[in-house]
């Protein structure tokens, strides 16, 4: 058995505590017992029982199997195939970022915890690379469970991350890999209105921000959200918000108006 010692950063979301892994003998056991934080075993061959307060469950190769904390457990190894397994505890603030059944059959996690163990051969950084595993394996588990965004969210997503730069309904369209003609039709049935109005929105918006919540000038909010001439940008600044850009600012400074 390899048992690592965790020091204690006390991050708040994922802070690991404890972290190894063993290649058991036949019939191994652990419990009845209960721990005061998380624990995650990954079994990474042979198989074995698992059994809490909800019934018991017949674990195998690419099995995981989550422990909370105070939660009283019995496991063993199969007397014939006993199985290995790579475990890591941790607290969380409340609850982990996803709900954590009680078994997962996650191949996907098998690398991650591999690459856990490179944490034997880290001192200062340790805590922080383990709390960095635990978040890739949380990413994998959500990913798993949530449907991909639509084409429309998909749409949103670029457009937020890009409004800065040079951005046509055509490069956003080639991006979600759609027709342009076909994005403009359920974009706008999504949200109201066509992709090119929805990037002036967060362009106007993101200005309005930058200067009233930033305190930035005009000329600055304008660069930001991707307009080189600023006589452009002032007028759809005065067509969105119905005023010019320096009397948005001068109006709104002294509220500290967030408007979005």
């Amino acid at each position: 058995m390899i048992d690592i010692l965790i020091p204690n950063m006390g991050y708040k979301e994922l802070n690991p505590l404890i972290f190894g892994y063993e290649d058991c003998n036949p019939g191994h056991s652990y419990g009845p017992a209960l721990r005061s934080y998380w624990l995650i075993h990954f079994v990474t061959g042979g198989k074995g029982c698992f059994i809490n307060e909800t019934g018991k469950y017949n674990i195998e190769k690419n099995d995981l199997f989550v422990i909370k904390p105070f939660e009283k457990i019995f496991y063993q190894a199969d007397s014939k195939a006993p199985w290995s397994y790579i475990w890591i505890g941790f607290e969380c603030y409340e609850t982990p970022p996803v709900k954590l059944d009680t078994v997962i059959n996650l191949p996907e996690g098998a690398k991650i915890f591999e690459k856990m163990k490179q944490c034997v051969n880290m001192e200062g950084g340790r805590s922080a690379y383990l709390a960095g595993k635990l978040w890739e394996l949380i990413s994998i588990i959500i990913e798993r469970r949530n449907p991909p965004l639509d084409y429309v969210d998909n749409a949103i997503s670029y457009i937020e991350a890009e409004y800065m730069h040079t951005l046509s309904v055509q490069d956003i369209a080639k991006r979600v890999n759609i027709d342009r003609s076909y994005l403009t039709n359920i974009f706008k049935n999504k949200t109201g209105l066509t992709p090119k109005q929805y990037i002036i929105k967060t362009r106007m918006e993101r200005a309005a921000q930058l200067m009233v919540v930033y305190n930035q000038s005009p000329t600055i909010a304008a660069g930001s959200v991707g307009y080189d001439d600023f006589y452009n940008f002032s007028k759809m600044f005065k067509k969105y918000f119905g005023v010019s850009p320096r009397e948005y600012k001068r109006v709104n400074s002294n509220t500290k108006k967030q408007v979005f």
